[in-house]
C-alpha cells in the first residue's frame, strides 16, 4: 500500500524527539474519535502542526490511505509506559481511524496491509504485532477488542496470517564498507531520510539527509546506494532519491541540451521548464511555479552558486 509522507517537523521535540530505534513491535491503536471527518489526513495534520499534548504515533490509516507522522526508526510517545518503556522504544505504531462517516472494515483491512509490508521490512514476527492494551491495559483498540464494528482482533490476526511469510527478528547489520573511486551515477534526496552503515534499515544511524542534497554513488545493492565508506541510503522505490546523472553520460547530455539564451524563472513555462522539473525532483506541470523556484533555490544552494531562483546560464549548466 502506498504511504503518503507528512512528517511532523523535526523541529518539533515534544511529540517528535528524534530518538532513534529499531522497531521490534508494532502496536495497533484506534483514534477514539468518531467525529466526522476525523480521518487520517485530520489526524495527520494535528501531528504536523502540533498535537496539544505530548503524544505521537508514526501513522494513522482510514479507508483512503495510509499517512507517515514519524519515521519508523524513531521513537514516538504512544505505548503509555514511559520514556524508557518498550512500548514507547521498541515499537512503530499504528492509529486506525474510527470516524463516524468512514469505512472501518476498510481502514482494518488497510491496515493489516500496512503491517505486512512492514513485518517484512523490519522482520518483525506475526507474535510481536501486539494491542495498545499490551502495555498499559488501557481499552486500545476499543472496536478491535469487542468486534461491535463486525471485525475483531483474531479477524485481523487472520488477514496478516493469509499473506504473510513468517520472519524471525535479526540482529543489526555489521557496517558495509565500500572502497571505490569510481562513480557509478549521482542522486539527490527528494525527503529527509537516514544513512546507515550497511543496506539495510536495522543497521547504525549515521544522519539525516536533507531534501535536495546531492550524492556521489560508488555501488548499489537492490535500491540501497552506497554514498561512500560504509553509508549507504535506501532509495525505497524511487520516493527517497531521484537520479540525476552518471558522470560518464553528463557531457553528452549537456551538450544535446545547450542553454536556451534566457533567463527561466517564475511564470516560465514550455519545454525547457519540463526538463528543470525533472532534474530537480518536481512534479512536471511545465509551469515555473513556486515549488520549482524553491527546489532551484535549493540546488543553487547546494552548488555553491548564486541563490536567486531563476535558472541562468551557470544554473542551467550545473543541472545538466
Amino acid at each position: 500500500m502506498n504511504i503518503i509522507q507528512r512528517q511532523i517537523p523535526a523541529s518539533n521535540k515534544e511529540t517528535r524527539p528524534g530518538i532513534r530505534m529499531v522497531p521490534m513491535y508494532i502496536t495497533i491503536h484506534e483514534t477514539d474519535n468518531p467525529a466526522r471527518g476525523a480521518d487520517a489526513v485530520a489526524h495527520a495534520r494535528l501531528q504536523e502542526r502540533g498535537n496539544s499534548r505530548q503524544a505521537s504515533w508514526h501513522m494513522q490509516v482510514d479507508e483512503n490511505q495510509a499517512i507517515q507522522s514519524i519515521p519508523f526508526d524513531e521513537i514516538a510517545w504512544a505505548a503509555g509506559d514511559g520514556r524508557n518503556g518498550p512500548g514507547n522504544t521498541k515499537s512503530i505504531h499504528i492509529e486506525i481511524c474510527v470516524n463516524a462517516d468512514g469505512d472501518y472494515q476498510k481502514a482494518v483491512r488497510n491496515t493489516s496491509e500496512v503491517v505486512r509490508e512492514l513485518m517484512v521490512r523490519f522482520r518483525i514476527p506475526i507474535s510481536n504485532i501486539v494491542q495498545h492494551n499490551h502495555w498499559t491495559g488501557k481499552n486500545c483498540p476499543r472496536y478491535l477488542r469487542s468486534g461491535e464494528k463486525g471485525i475483531n482482533w483474531n479477524d485481523f490476526i487472520t488477514m496478516l496470517k493469509r499473506n504473510t511469510v513468517q520472519v524471525e527478528p535479526i540482529v543489526p547489520a555489521d557496517p558495509v564498507f565500500v572502497k571505490s573511486n569510481t562513480i557509478i551515477q549521482r542522486v539527490r534526496a527528494l525527503v529527509r531520510t537516514d544513512i546507515r552503515k550497511a543496506p539495510t534499515h536495522l543497521s547504525e544511524f549515521v544522519r539525516d539527509t536533507e531534501p535536495g542534497e546531492v550524492f556521489d554513488v560508488y555501488a548499489r545493492q537492490g535500491d540501497w546506494h552506497n554514498v561512500g565508506g560504509a553509508n549507504w541510503i535506501d532509495g525505497n522505490g524511487g520516493e527517497n532519491l531521484y537520479w540525476i546523472d552518471n558522470p560518464a553520460a553528463r557531457n553528452k547530455q549537456a551538450d544535446s541540451i545547450p542553454y536556451p539564451g534566457n533567463l527561466i524563472q517564475r511564470g516560465s513555462s514550455g519545454e525547457n521548464v519540463l526538463r528543470i522539473q525533472q532534474m530537480l525532483g518536481v512534479s512536471p506541470t511545465g509551469t515555473f511555479g513556486p515549488r520549482t523556484e524553491a527546489a532551484v533555490r535549493e540546488f543553487q544552494k547546494q552548488h555553491g552558486l548564486s541563490v536567486d531562483g531563476i535558472v541562468g546560464s551557470k544554473t542551467w549548466s550545473a543541472i545538466f
